[in-house]
């Protein structure tokens, strides 16, 4: 239940810093974007051990890029606050306790793969 009410606080969250810097919400989605819709879609039904690993496989690259962006001059430095928060890498520590990454290669290198294409989409707009 706290993961619930969690992702919705973090959805009102984007829509107050999408409001703020007058960010149109309804665009069609990019490439990048829908690739990882379906991996996660895909995530939703497969066995406990890979989908676990991939969350935190997805969770960790959020806390380690934010956490590589952290400088007081950083134009991100609100974003950078909010997701290097001490409980956000508690979150992501308890999460790696229970990955199980031996024999699930695959996934992570498909996680990273899209983490890859995503970040490259958010830096060029592509």
């Amino acid at each position: 239940a706290a993961g619930c009410a969690a992702l919705v606080s973090e959805l009102d969250w984007f829509d107050e810093q999408a409001a703020a810097r007058a960010i149109d919400m309804n665009q069609p989605a990019l490439p990048a974007t829908l690739a990882y819709r379906e991996l996660l879609a895909q995530l939703d039904t497969a066995p406990y051990e890979s989908a676990v690993t991939a969350l935190w496989v997805i969770e960790r690259v959020y806390l380690l890029a934010w956490t590589s962006a952290a400088s007081d001059s950083s134009p991100y430095r609100e974003f950078v606050e909010h997701w290097t928060d001490p409980g956000f890498a508690s979150y992501v520590q308890a999460l790696g306790e229970i990955a199980v990454t031996a024999g699930n290669d695959a996934v992570v290198t498909d996680v990273l793969s899209h983490e890859i294409a995503f970040w490259d989409m958010a830096l060029t707009g592509e």
